[in-house]
């Protein structure tokens, strides 16, 4: 008769064994050594095989989930109702990989853990977290004249099989690495506004459609450049039987985000908002949801077009951030880059990143890894530098990068220089957002405006937005007491009397063709309860082709 603590020993062995076997399916060739390999962010090596099918069980799984986010998240979809209660779905998956989540402690070599077996032998497993897969799913239109559109996803699979949309956006016409954009016109209110050339088809096409009775929606893109359109992709006739087509398909692109700040004349204008989310606190306490719908509710009142959230979880366990902003935010597709992912109780996966919301066609999609220190408490986080590059009507590329730099100093300044280079690698402007963790007085800061040297570097041609329109607010200890109201800037801490610091910034690229009228902190008036423990910016941009 076993004892108590022998059944005990017995117990954990069999908990173990079970859930070591319950991936086996993920480890398959990745667990035959450590391998060195790099790591593609923090804690998970660059372990990618495209030695994968659409047809595999588990890319079909991951694909059911993405058309379903589609169907019933993102409200994005390329199915008619008919198709879907029919089960068919017009969808080709093209450039799969997969990202077997394999864990590292150093950044190069495979993390493992042993374990007693059955028979009470040592065992030693790597660890692996998920699997993500990286896919394009080719959506043709409801007519074979029509153009395709090309889903770009990323979906995640977790240890327990939960599957998760981390990124989606698409891009429309001959294929995936199509970037051009073509020219286009918007009905609101009554009025065509035509954005660009070739006006004079443009007009000629839409004046026939008014004229057999077609009336668009309010913010509704129609036409492109002849025989193009963004709804769907779908190629634009002058027989309305080819738009009553276009109502089987989703509309992708509903461009009210630039288009409702435009006019005849007007040279576009687009809003930015960046938001430290504070990842899932609370989520414990039961106060989460109402505190991110908060969050989504300060956001949605600017009705931005681009938006760099910092500190975005997705959690095995807890919940993924992104589906959540999806839904609480709808009408944006968005880009993610996990900056870090640790195991919590040795399998529970955590990866915390950047997220960039868009309501402009993503033009391309990149980032690197900041150097740290992983023997110094305060740079052991892995940090990036996240850059979504979109397409602004009549002016061409526009970068949002956003990145949460380090607590510590030293790890600050090295980021800082890396940071930097990375920026001024690309010829067209950008805004540079994020929690930088420093105060403006500080080296770091100072760097990035032009005002110091590090590492032998100097910065020229990007400046501090806040400080374009308001002066520097003072700091925490400037004041005579708690209750001595605020200057307007301060970004962090919100909670209590410790607003005290203004560590969130809006840097942005000099450019002759760009302009930013103003600034503000959001939300404006804080209470007892914020959505988060920073406060946003939210700022215009207005370029002038």
């Amino acid at each position: 008769m076993l004892k108590h603590n022998q059944l005990w020993t017995l117990m954990i062995t069999i908990f173990v064994l079970n859930t070591v076997l319950s991936v086996s399916a993920m480890q398959s060739e990745h667990n035959k050594g450590e391998v060195e390999s790099t790591s593609v962010y923090g804690g998970i090596l660059n372990q990618f095989s495209q030695s994968v099918k659409a047809s595999d069980d588990d890319v079909a799984s991951a694909t059911f989930h993405a058309v379903k986010f589609l169907l019933q998240q993102q409200k994005h979809m390329c199915l008619s109702s008919i198709d879907v209660k029919q089960g068919l779905y017009p969808v080709t998956i093209q450039f799969v990989s997969k990202h077997v989540l394999q864990y590292t402690r150093d950044g190069h070599t495979k993390a493992f853990i042993s374990y007693r077996d059955q028979q009470f032998r040592i065992q030693r497993r790597a660890v692996i977290l998920g699997v993500t897969y990286y896919m394009t799913m080719q959506f043709q239109g409801a007519d074979p004249k029509l153009a395709s559109i090309w889903h770009h996803f990323a979906v995640t699979m977790d240890r327990s099989k939960v599957f998760s949309v981390l990124s989606h956006y698409t891009t429309v016409n001959a294929s995936p690495q199509e970037t051009t954009r073509s020219s286009h016109a918007i009905y609101r209110s009554g009025t065509w506004y035509l954005l660009d050339e070739p006006a004079k088809q443009l007009s000629a096409s839409l004046a026939t459609l008014v004229g057999k009775g077609f009336v668009p929606q309010q913010g509704q893109v129609v036409a492109l450049q002849p025989h193009t359109c963004w709804i769907g992709g779908s190629q634009v006739y002058t027989s309305v039987k080819y738009f009553a087509s276009m109502q089987r398909q989703a509309i992708l692109w509903t461009e009210t985000a630039i288009n409702h700040k435009q006019t005849a004349t007007s040279e576009p204008r687009i809003t930015v908002v960046s938001y430290n989310i504070w990842n899932l606190n609370q989520f414990e306490e039961g106060k989460y949801n109402q505190r991110i719908a908060k969050l989504a509710e300060q956001v949605r009142a600017e009705s931005p077009d681009l938006i760099a959230f910092q500190e975005v979880r997705h959690d095995a366990q807890r919940g993924c951030q992104l589906e959540t902003l999806a839904a609480l935010l709808p009408g944006y597709e968005f880009t993610f880059q996990a900056a870090m992912s640790y195991p919590e109780n040795t399998w529970h996966r955590v990866e915390e990143g950047i997220a960039v919301f868009t309501r402009l066609p993503v033009y391309s999609v990149d980032y690197i890894q900041l150097s740290r220190d992983v023997t110094n408490p305060n740079d052991a986080h892995q940090r990036i530098m996240f850059r979504t590059t979109v397409d602004i009507p009549s002016f061409g590329p526009f970068s949002v990068v956003s990145s949460h730099f380090a607590l510590d100093e030293r790890a600050r300044h090295r980021g800082c220089v890396e940071a930097a280079n990375f920026l001024f690698n690309k010829p067209w402007p950008f805004a540079f957002l994020g929690d930088l963790n420093a105060e403006p007085d500080t080296p770091g800061m100072r760097f990035l405006i032009g005002q110091h040297e590090l590492s032998g570097q100097t910065v020229t041609g990007m400046y501090d937005l806040w400080l374009q329109h308001h002066a520097e607010p003072r700091p925490g200890n400037k004041y005579s007491s708690k209750e001595e109201k605020r200057d307007p800037g301060l970004t962090f801490n919100t909670f209590g009397d410790n607003l005290v610091k203004r560590i969130d910034y809006a840097l942005i690229r000099q450019h002759p063709a760009v302009t930013t009228p103003w600034i503000r902190t959001i939300p404006e008036h804080l209470d007892r309860n914020p959505a988060s423990d920073h406060t946003g910016l939210v700022f215009e941009i207005m370029f002038h082709p």
